[in-house]
């Protein structure tokens, strides 16, 4: 019996034993690591609007235009209706909105689609090993449109491609693509695989090089950082913007500041390491503040108002004559003195030397007074980059502030990748995909709507009201058309102001000058064409779509306000000058001014929100034509 007992106690005892070992075992042995959670790559936006980008998210390549631009992690995602612009003070200038109007990531681009999100890694079909991480990138959104193809990547001898052009040959399912640097690599695969996602052929052989050196994207940095930030989100600003930028062919991204901004060391310290293997050069346009300093200090570059022959700072200068003596590499100028207004580059680049105009880098677009508004005219983005390239000069760095902002950026990405090609063929061909006969429609009530804020500036003039920078899209008292005058006919048109008009009016060569009554007919024709087809034309599901037309709508109502408005001034001349029978047009021209400026300020509030500049500047142009109809109307018969 007691053996029994001792044997079982042993048999318990080693059942015991075996059960310690066995735990202690599993404690000690290292745990086998979790494969980490895929998430999803946030979304990339093009290069559209300051609010978020749509061509350069300029943002995720501006969103859409191609690869989509930032996504709402790196930047604030543009809303469906763009931020609120504060309404000016009575009679006051109406200052520039602020950057949250210019949504750091640009909208999609009609036709073009948003930037394609990051492919999940797959096995490389490149017979190059190693690639960096933007070519591998960009292989990936090849294969996802030819998982069978095998892409080539060659080292071209051919010096006429430089450090960013490429070659193409596509035989059967192997894709070649040549180039002296990976950068032109990058360029090339983001081609093919922009052409495949718009179901184009891609063609047997192809090449491209850049039309001019300097190809930059202008924004100002606070609108791309939200207020919350991490390193990581600073990390996906940085890389979804430069796809954006690569997407549409921007080689720099200038970036406005105060100098002051908590992140700036930081978002520039992760742009310095990335933004080269994008073929990137990262420009900063600020005061000297200490972390300006130190950027520039490492090697960043700069732009300056004071000459300097150091290699990486860039001269901002506004006076031609200046520029010729400045010691520096170099030189930044005004596209148009801060407005677009014609398909013209500034008359005082005729008097530099040719030799001398390869250090000229022109800056803006469609912002001054555009802002706010529609612009989207490819004929124009086309005049403005072939004469960049023919007369010589460096570049153009590109400054949007009109919405959706990456359909104004991607007018001139296009051109960048193809200079040649007629300006609306490209839309047109990929817009009748979507709209099909109706594309044309759409495109000539843009090219419309695009140029009525032109013909405005033409006969009012670019210089600043009361000190601030001029904006007519918020309003223009009709006392100023008075006093305004024109742009230099130096710019290639001789415009006659409203007083000069009715003054000369007898004595006009119609065929040597523009009147304000031309532009008040010409304002008439293009508000009511844009009107005519927007309103025919179906409403659009895009979001970014949705804000082309409103904001299209927009700017159409005040062309027709504007309009009137000349209508109304030169009948008060007249009025003024003892023909009492012009009495009656200027109170009817007053209110239908005040009518078209209403259904403005109702577009506006579906656009915007219903507190706008639009809206709250409604009651002064209505007390406006109050005054003048009670100072008219003792006189009336």
């Amino acid at each position: 019996m007691q053996r029994e007992t001792a044997l079982a106690l042993l048999g318990i005892t080693v059942i015991v034993v075996i059960i310690l070992v066995a735990y202690a075992t599993q404690l000690l042995r290292p745990s086998t690591p979790l494969a980490p959670q895929e998430t999803a790559p946030p979304p990339t936006t093009a290069a559209t609007t300051p609010a978020g980008v749509a061509p350069p998210t300029l943002p995720a390549p501006p969103a859409g235009a191609a690869p989509a631009a930032l996504a709402t992690p790196t930047v604030r995602p543009m809303p469906e209706t763009p931020p609120v612009i504060a309404a000016p003070a009575q009679s006051a200038a109406m200052p520039a909105p602020s950057g949250a109007l210019n949504p750091a990531v640009l909208p999609p681009v009609p036709g073009m689609g948003a930037l394609p999100p990051s492919p999940s890694p797959s096995p490389a079909k490149a017979t190059e090993p190693t690639v960096p991480e933007p070519v591998r990138w960009a292989q990936q959104l090849v294969q996802q449109e030819r998982p069978q193809w095998r892409i080539r990547l060659v080292t071209a001898a051919d010096i006429r491609l430089g450090a960013e052009g490429f070659s193409v040959a596509l035989s059967g399912d192997q894709l070649e693509v040549a180039a002296r640097s990976p950068v032109g690599w990058l360029y090339g695969l983001l081609e093919v695989a922009d052409r495949l996602r718009a179901g184009e052929p891609v063609p047997s052989r192809w090449q491209w090089q850049p039309p001019f050196p300097e190809r930059g994207w202008v924004e100002p940095v606070a609108s791309l950082v939200p207020s919350r930030w991490t390193p990581a989100t600073l990390q996906s600003i940085v890389q979804q913007r430069l796809r954006s930028l690569a997407w549409h062919r921007f080689n720099r991204w200038v970036l406005e500041s105060t100098g002051q901004e908590p992140f700036l060391t930081a978002l520039l310290t992760e742009a310095r390491t990335k933004a080269p293997l994008y073929g990137v050069r990262v420009v900063v346009w600020a005061p000297l503040t200490p972390a300006v300093q130190a950027w520039r200090q490492q090697g960043g570059c700069v732009v300056t108002d004071r000459p300097t022959p150091a290699p990486t700072a860039v001269l901002w200068a506004t006076d031609m004559k200046a520029l010729l003596k400045a010691d520096a590499p170099l030189i930044a100028a005004p596209l148009q003195e801060g407005h677009l207004f014609a398909p013209l580059l500034p008359p005082a680049l005729r008097s530099v030397p040719r030799p001398q105009r390869a250090r000229i880098v022109l800056i803006g677009g469609p912002e001054g007074a555009h802002e706010g508004l529609f612009w989207f005219d490819p004929e124009w983005a086309q005049a403005i980059v072939r004469s960049i390239r023919d007369e010589g000069l460096s570049g153009l760095w590109l400054r949007v502030r009109s919405v959706p902002t990456l359909w104004g950026a991607m007018a001139f990405a296009a051109v960048f990748r193809d200079s040649d090609e007629p300006a609306e063929r490209r839309w047109l061909r990929r817009w009748v995909r979507r709209w099909g006969n109706r594309a044309g429609q759409w495109l000539a009530a843009f090219r419309d709507v695009s140029r009525i804020m032109p013909e405005v500036v033409m006969l009012l003039g670019t210089a600043p009201d009361n000190g601030r920078p001029f904006r007519p899209q918020f309003g223009v008292p009709l006392a100023r058309f008075f006093d305004r005058r024109p742009v230099d006919p130096a710019w290639g048109t001789t415009v006659l102001s409203v007083p000069d008009t009715v003054q000369q009016a007898a004595a006009l060569e119609r065929d040597a000058v523009l009147t304000a009554s031309d532009i008040a007919q010409r304002l008439h024709r293009r508000a009511e064409s844009a009107l005519f087809a927007l309103t025919q034309l179906p409403e659009p599901a895009e979001p970014d779509w949705q804000q082309a037309k409103r904001a299209a709508m927009l700017t159409a109502w005040l062309g027709k306000h504007f309009a009137h408005k000349v209508e109304a001034a030169m009948a008060w001349l007249q009025w003024e000058r003892g023909d009492r029978t012009a009495g009656r047009t200027v109170v009817a021209a007053l209110d239908n001014a005040v009518q078209a400026w209403h259904r403005a300020a109702l577009v506006a509030s579906a656009l915007y929100g219903p507190v706008n500049a639009w809206a709250q500047r409604l009651p002064e142009w209505q007390r406006e034509a109050a005054t003048y109809r009670a100072r008219i109307a003792p006189a009336l018969p």
